[in-house]
């Protein structure tokens, strides 16, 4: 590994997350649908714990769709679980920050990115 924590492969460790940060990510994602497989639309219920990790994962996907105000307002217990899962999506490959949020390819494409 060298000093960026890359593997030789050039991927990034990916942090293995807690069990209530992976039930609470499992809440953030689609599970039906042709969009199945990736986060949805819109945050979930603001009392959840999916809808901190859905935050902290639009937080590296695209900030354009995280709500400040919402995470504003998020109790310690949300904090703990948001910033877990942004340090995962943050080690994870560029290409599957893509396929994780049906508008990013387009944004790339845009040269948002």
């Amino acid at each position: 590994m060298n000093a960026d924590n890359q593997t030789p492969y050039g991927r990034r460790d990916v942090a293995p997350l807690t069990d209530k940060a992976r039930e609470a990510l499992r809440g953030a994602y689609a599970t039906r649908g042709k969009h199945r497989g990736q986060l949805l639309a819109r945050c979930p219920r603001s009392n959840t714990l999916a809808a901190a990790a859905w935050q902290g994962a639009m937080l590296v996907v695209n900030p354009y769709q995280a709500s400040i105000g919402a995470m504003l307002f998020m109790t310690a217990e949300q904090r703990a679980v948001r910033d877990e899962v942004v340090a995962h999506f943050e080690a994870l490959p560029r290409e599957y920050q893509i396929m994780a949020q049906r508008d990013r390819e387009t944004l790339e494409r845009l040269g948002v990115w």
